[in-house]
């Protein structure tokens, strides 16, 4: 006897939508850490560079200008950043096995 799987296809579009929307609010919360980053470190460590620069001037900051940050609490929040963009990539991938 052959038994074949049924799957309810409204199930499945429901956990992918489920899951699109948590990957949007990781993605949310990854740029709030890494505005805080640079509030952090502009208002301590790079304090003067800041304060010296012309205003509106439009400056691009790199994730890697943080790596060698004297301050540990931008570090830190470097590190959880890093784990959550790890963490984005892994529910992309899953989410990208679903929708298969």
């Amino acid at each position: 006897m052959d038994k074949s799987k049924v799957i309810d296809l409204n199930i499945k579009n429901d956990y992918i939508n489920k899951l699109d929307k948590i990957v949007e609010k990781l993605e949310d919360i990854d740029k709030v850490i890494f505005g805080s980053m640079i509030e952090l470190s502009t208002s301590e460590k790079w304090k003067d560079w800041s304060e010296n620069q012309k205003e509106g001037t439009v400056f691009t900051f790199e994730e890697s200008m943080f790596e060698n940050c004297p301050d540990k609490n931008v570090t830190e929040l470097l590190d959880l950043r890093r784990k959550l963009n790890s963490t984005i990539l892994e529910l992309t991938q899953a989410n990208n096995v679903y929708r298969k």
